[in-house]
């Protein structure tokens, strides 16, 4: 592997002159200064200044900075800084201490560690093996106390770090504490919380996150010595006590018109309380009435109850002495119906025996009828069963004569005829049987060498296409790999399933892909790793998700997956441009094959960013491609010439030089990408299967033809053994079935024979003795049934005069019971009489029991003594009005105290406590009736008070800010299209913004600078370019920006440091505050300024420890 270092030195004009330092494992010395001549050396262990020179302080202001000495801090051993009043650069390689600097001004001047955004202890700025750090500054004091006597013209402030956290502070070589040096740089106006006068490099990142708000009080704080930035905070405070004051009084007065609603509506419930407790009253004197009014009842209703109770005790006596004789004569009517009954129940029993009589000759008489029906039904049977049976016993004789003339034509075989054709038959199926087991064995050799042919035919067709096909799946045989195997097995399934995969999933690029120019094929092999040479292709991640795990979890197959991204593919050159450089064209020019494949090698292999040439570059072509193009990136991570492959890179650390390494391409192994899919060693293998395979076709045929042969002789023999036995089985059959039949018809002659002896036995027999022993049956069984109904006659007769006498006894009952019936409708209504004549008699004696109960009436008059004497007065006064009314009695008294609690009822429930709330309610309107006004008093003060301060604070800034906004369009229009800086002032002045609107392109519209929008160089350009507009109007004595061109490409850092330069070095300006730019880099063909100095910070190995 080659490997070549670009110096840095390459990259620095030679008209710049650096100061040195010297390095070793312990120490580290660096002293700046904008002079170019020499005049002392620099030792090991000593610093001197290398050039006096007669510092002109008329040209720095109070509070620069005009030299700063160092001793033992983070990686000086001993540096000191002579600085100019305009613009100083400080220049170096990283990690030569350029942050150093930043540092020392940052805790010198009692900054915090914390502003550094680095070491948060301050021992840890103390270089190593070292006990303590020594930082001196000096600092210009012009004042219009600089005629006095003793006056001093530059301020030195030195700090000593200690290990042990603790610092000693000196001030013009006074000790002192740090509070006192705190005033002292707040008296100088330095900033250094302020990152737009302070931004170290670790701050950077903090300056470019903060907020519009943020950067409003930061530029505040920058200009007329902060006081806008007092002004501000001081608004900001007012408008939150305002805010808090506003929103107090607005809830103030929304409680005050709550209470004015509250107070109505608790007066309201107050006076319906007054009502409740007069209607309370009212009731309760009713319900001590009404105990009087129950007296005055019970004592009216006494006597009237006693009068009617005595009427009715005599009515019920006369009513009783009436009912006696109706008595007697229902009881004589129950006795004569009860003597009717017991004669009809003597009837029933009497008429139930003869019925009882009557049901058995009944069923004498049906037993008689059922006897004679039997003998006429078999006195019939027997006159016709004789012709019956002649005419059957005429019809079986004819019917035998037919099956005799059947039998005797049948032609029944002999014996032996019978067991002759039965032994030729079994002879002749033996013979085809054995045959036929030889044709099957022929069959079935034939059939298997066919088979064994045709699949010989079907793999030499399969290694003939392989020979002729274009289809390179034959390569993933070559290797044994299981990635080769999984990737075939992923190919066949894919091709198995094409019709759902198609346009969504394509080939692996080894299968798919094809070279143009077969030179090309080993470049491509070296350029396109093998795990991507044998991935699979979906057209977008969301056809991955869909079909991948089709080969992942169904078919288990582990193949290689790439998904197209949505980005296009571009080409940073032409054709004729690579040409230009040596090359043929890029690597994805030599290749085709689906779009989608080749874009996915582009996205993997980035074969569009990759150029091949046949030929070996020259010397001076190689030179070119190593260096950096104009934007310091490289032309080409990788390209190959020839027999090598280069790989380019760019140094993450010191001066970033380009290095690259070299492969050589083994031209020897085979390319997987040729256009045939097989190797000469396979196609040689492949041939000689396809010979041998044709041998063996041939040799199959000719056995299979022979086989034949022999098959067709023995299957004549076989027809011919077959066609004998079929005759001898037919002919068998014949003589079987001969033989069946005329045995069946034996078998109905036989049956039919015996059939006829019956019948005839039967025809000849005479019945006519037995014809006349049923009829004297008959004759006998007709006389006994006509004697049983003449017996019955009689008992019919009987019960007839029985149910005439029953009927008549019935007409006299209910006669006798009408009567009853009648008398006792009546005695019904006198005992209904008599009932209500006793219940209104108990009523009666309960009424007077009731109004002469002495207890109740004596408890009353008990209750009542315990009322007072005015609440007897008021009853009196009550009584007496109601009984002049005539209203004093329970009923009405009670209708009343029911009219008095449906009045209570209606309103509500009121009580005791809305006085209470009402007393509340009112003191607190009283309490803020007195707040309000104070309020409304302070509100308008703060109103008044944040309008003055307004009116004064706002007008100037709103013109620092135009001010600021025109410079920074006027400088910034060098970079980009148009920029603007305006507040954007919001309803509260914590919310105000300062905004930085720019934009880089004519066609885009103004937007607000945003970590989001711009990229981060445009970030860096737009930040130095704010920075720059503050100068002149900032009242901070200088200003320090570290590292702030990182991000930037060259042309815009050029455009920003002239800029820069110009603003910061201009004498006209008198307020122009002194710069500190610190930057690892210094491009060529800069613009500087005769006031500006460059301080070069070196910390080589190979410098030497000397210098003159």
């Amino acid at each position: 592997m080659n490997t070549q270092v670009i110096d840095f030195a390459d990259f620095v004009p030679n008209d710049f002159v650096t100061d040195s330092s010297t390095s070793n494992a312990n120490n580290k010395r660096a002293r700046s200064q904008p002079s170019i001549s020499a005049s002392k050396k620099l030792k090991s262990n000593d610093v001197s200044i290398v050039s006096d020179r007669n510092l002109d302080l008329e040209k720095f202001k109070t509070g620069n900075i005009v030299k700063i000495k160092l001793t033992n801090f983070i990686t000086f051993s001993n540096a000191e800084f002579n600085l100019s009043p305009h613009l100083n650069m400080i220049i170096g390689p990283n990690g030569t201490g350029k942050s150093t600097f930043v540092s020392a001004v940052c805790l010198g001047l009692a900054g915090k560690p914390d502003l550094l955004g680095r070491q948060k202890k301050i021992s840890e700025f103390i270089k190593i093996g070292n006990p303590s750090a020594i930082i001196e500054i000096f600092l210009c004091n012009h004042n219009d106390n600089n005629k006095k006597i003793g006056f001093r013209p530059l301020i030195k402030v030195k700090r000593i770090i200690n290990i042990n956290e603790k610092s000693q502070w000196y001030l013009d070589d006074a000790q002192v504490n740090e509070t006192t040096i705190r005033k002292k740089i707040s008296s100088l106006n330095i900033q250094l919380n302020n990152l737009c006068s302070f931004l170290p490099q670790d701050k950077i990142v903090e300056f470019a996150k903060l907020k519009p708000e943020e950067l409003l009080l930061e530029t505040e704080r920058c200009l007329n010595n902060g006081s806008l930035e007092v002004i501000h905070k001081n608004l900001i405070d007012l408008d939150f006590h305002f805010n808090k004051i506003n929103q107090i009084l607005s809830e103030k007065k929304s409680d005050y018109q709550k209470l004015i609603d509250q107070r109505k509506l608790y007066q309201s419930e107050a006076e319906k309380f007054k009502k409740y407790n007069l209607k309370i009253d009212e009731l309760r004197l009713h319900l001590k009435l009404l105990p009087y009014a129950i007296i005055q009842d019970l004592r009216k209703n006494a006597k009237i109850y006693k009068i009617r109770k005595d009427n009715l005790a005599l009515k019920l006596k006369e009513f009783m002495d009436f009912e006696s004789p109706f008595d007697d004569k229902i009881a004589s009517l129950n006795l004569i119906v009860d003597k009717y009954n017991n004669k009809l129940h003597d009837i029933d029993v009497k008429k139930k025996q003869i019925l009882h009589n009557l049901k058995s000759f009944t069923e004498e008489i049906n037993k008689f009828d059922k006897f004679i029906s039997k003998c006429n039904t078999n006195i019939i049977n027997l006159k016709s069963k004789s012709e019956r049976k002649k005419i059957e016993l005429k019809e079986l004789l004819s019917e035998i004569s037919l099956i005799n003339e059947e039998k005797n034509q049948v032609d029944l075989p002999t014996q032996l005829q019978f067991d002759d054709c039965k032994a030729k038959k079994d002879q002749f199926y033996q013979l085809s049987n054995n045959l036929k087991r030889d044709l099957l064995e022929l069959n079935d050799s034939i059939t298997i060498k066919t088979n064994i042919k045709n699949r010989i035919i079907s793999a030499t067709n399969n290694l003939n296409s392989q020979l002729n096909s274009k289809d390179r799946i034959g390569v993933l045989n070559i290797s044994n790999s299981e990635a080769f195997t999984n990737c075939k097995k992923a190919v066949l399934y894919y091709r198995a399933n094409l019709n759902r995969f198609k346009g969504f999933i394509f080939e692996p690029p080894i299968l798919s892909m094809n070279v143009t120019d077969q030179r090309y094929s080993i470049y491509l092999q070296e350029v396109i790793d093998s795990y991507t040479q044998i991935a699979m292709t979906a057209k977008d991640q969301q056809t991955y998700n869909k079909l991948s795990f089709e080969f992942y979890d169904d078919q288990k197959i582990n193949v290689p997956f790439k998904y197209l991204s949505n980005s296009s593919i571009t080409r940073n050159y032409t054709t004729e441009q690579l040409g230009s450089f040596g090359f043929d064209g890029y690597a994805v020019d030599f290749i085709n094959g689906p779009d989608e494949v080749v874009q996915m090698l582009c996205e993997q292999s980035f074969l569009n960013d990759i150029p091949i040439s046949l030929r070996n570059l020259s010397t001076k072509q190689l030179e070119f491609l190593k260096k950096k193009d104009q934007n310091g990136r490289i032309r080409f991570r990788k390209f190959i010439a020839g027999d090598y492959l280069y790989a380019l890179r760019i140094s993450r650390y010191g001066s970033r030089q380009v290095i690259y390494t070299t492969n050589r391409i083994n031209r020897k192994r085979n390319s997987l990408f040729d256009s045939s899919g097989i190797t000469q060693e396979q196609r040689s293998t492949i041939t000689e299967n396809i010979n041998d395979n044709k041998r063996k076709v041939l040799e199959l045929g000719q056995q299979i033809a022979n086989i034949k042969e022999n098959l067709k002789i023995k299957g004549s023999e076989y027809d011919n053994f077959n066609s004998n036995f079929e005759a001898y089985k037919s002919k068998l059959n014949e003589y079987s079935n001969q033989k069946k039949i005329h045995i069946s018809l034996e078998e109905k002659t036989k049956k039919f024979q015996k059939k006829v002896e019956e019948l005839r036995e039967i025809a000849e027999k005479d019945f006519t003795p037995k014809i006349i022993e049923i009829e004297n049956f008959g004759k006998k069984y007709k006389k006994m049934k006509l004697k049983k109904i003449n017996e019955m006659a009689k008992f019919v007769f009987k019960i007839n005069e029985l149910n005439f006498l029953k009927l008549k006894i019935n007409m006299k009952i209910i006669e006798q019971t009408n009567k009853k019936l009648t008398i006792e409708n009546l005695m019904e209504d006198f005992q209904k009489t008599k009932r209500k004549l006793e219940n209104q008699l108990e009523i009666a004696k309960k009424e007077y029991a009731k109004a002469k109960n002495i207890d109740y009436i004596r408890k009353i008059k008990e209750q009542t003594n315990t009322y007072t004497d005015e609440e007897k007065s008021k009853l009196g006064e009550l009584a007496e009005k109601y009984q002049k009314e005539e209203n004093m009695t329970e009923v009405k008294i009670q209708n009343i105290i029911k009219g008095i609690e449906s009045e209570i009822s209606m309103l509500g429930d009121a009580s005791s406590s809305s006085i209470e709330k009402l007393r509340k309610v009112e003191n607190d309107i009283k309490i803020l009736s007195k707040e309000i006004p104070g309020l409304e008093k302070e509100h308008k003060k703060l109103c008044d008070r944040i309008k003055n301060l307004r009116d004064d604070w706002e007008p100037k800034l709103d013109e620092l800010i135009q001010h600021i906004s025109r410079k920074f369009a006027k400088g910034f229009r060098s970079v980009g299209s148009a920029g603007e800086i305006c507040i954007n002032k919001k309803a509260n002045f914590k919310d105000w913004r300062l905004e930085i609107l720019v934009k880089f392109r004519d066609n885009s519209d103004l937007r607000v600078l945003d970590a989001f929008v711009q990229s981060g160089g445009e970030r860096a350009v737009s930040t130095i370019f704010y920075i720059i507009s503050l100068q002149g109007l900032t009242s901070s004595p200088f200003r320090i920006v570290d590292e702030i061109n990182q991000g930037m490409d060259p042309r815009n850092e050029r455009i920003v440091h002239e800029h820069l330069v110009n603003v910061a070095c201009n004498e006209e300006n008198n307020a122009s505050t002194q710069y500190f730019l610190i930057t690892p880099k210094l491009l060529k063909s800069l613009h500087y300024h005769k006031n500006m100095s460059i301080h070069c910070i070196m910390a080589n190995h190979n410098m030497p420890l000397e210098i003159n």
